[in-house]
């Protein structure tokens, strides 16, 4: 981070949650693309797709039921160190 990004950083903390909270909107709203994809993209998604359909009906990969994954993923959150 520039000296200049890290002392406007210094201010904005200084600052009541609620207005950090509405800065941080902002931000965040500032980097998201508001383009739509290109024909390139959306042809790559449907390569993907097909490539991906193609294995599961082929018995190729291994699916796990969504509700699997969020439990394993729930118990990794409770045992990381952060949970602590």
């Amino acid at each position: 981070m520039s000296i200049q990004a890290d002392k406007l950083a210094e201010q904005l903390l200084t600052l009541p949650s609620s207005d950090r909270a509405q800065v941080a909107r902002r931000l965040i709203a500032s980097l998201e693309t508001k383009t739509e994809p290109t024909e390139e993209v959306e042809a790559a998604w449907r390569q993907e797709i097909a490539k991906r359909t193609q294995e599961l009906d082929e018995g190729l990969v291994e699916t796990t039921p969504a509700g699997q994954v969020i439990a394993e993923i729930r118990q990794r959150l409770h045992d990381s160190p952060a949970a602590s």
